[in-house]
Formats: C-alpha cells, sequence, structure tokens
C-alpha cells in the first residue's frame, strides 16, 4: 500500500472528525479575531488621528487573517479530498461574521 493510498483513505475515513475540530477552531478564530475588531475601535473621546490610524491597522490585520485562513482551510480540505470538512469550514468561518452582521442591522 503507498502513501499515497493510506492518506487518501485516512482523510476520507476522519472527514466527520476533522470536520467537527476544525468547525470548533474555525468559530473561536472568528471569534477572537471580531472582538479584536470591535475593542481595537473603543476609544475615550473622539479618536485622533493616530488612534484612527491603529483601529484600521487592527482592523486590515484580522481581515487578512480571516482572508488568509478561510482560503487556505479550502485549498487543504480540497488537497486532502475532504468535501464534509471544507463545507463545515466554509460555514463555520462565515457564521460569527454573518451572525454579527445579523445582530447589528437588528438592533440599529
Amino acid at each position: 500500500m503507498s502513501t499515497s493510498t493510506s492518506l487518501w483513505r485516512w482523510a476520507k475515513e476522519y472527514d466527520g472528525p476533522v470536520a467537527f475540530l476544525v468547525a470548533v477552531g474555525d468559530l473561536v478564530l472568528s471569534g477572537v479575531l471580531l472582538q479584536s475588531v470591535i475593542a481595537s475601535g473603543i476609544t475615550s473621546g473622539a479618536p485622533n488621528d493616530a488612534e484612527q490610524a491603529a483601529v484600521r491597522q487592527a482592523q486590515d490585520t484580522a481581515q487578512t487573517i480571516w482572508g488568509v485562513w478561510l482560503a487556505a482551510g479550502l485549498l487543504i480540505a480540497a488537497a486532502l479530498r475532504m468535501p464534509r470538512t471544507a463545507m463545515v469550514h466554509l460555514a463555520a468561518m462565515l457564521a460569527i461574521p454573518g451572525a454579527f452582521v445579523a445582530y447589528v442591522a437588528a438592533h440599529h
């Protein structure tokens, strides 16, 4: 049995458990990134130019991390032929931002 055959067999066999672990990690990461974006925008009084630049930098960093994590997870799941993991990864990565947007829309 070749190494590649055993890798594909492993990926097919453990697609479900890996999908669960990926979902938990994605939800935690998305929550932490959202919290950092929210916390970076909290200032006392009117923000000056330096504070506004720091907020923008924090938001850009969080967006970059989120985007790279999303793309990398989808590419890895596709390369390993783990469709359940790919779909769960996509859903989990969109869940936190989607819930936040829905919350803001409902309370605005």
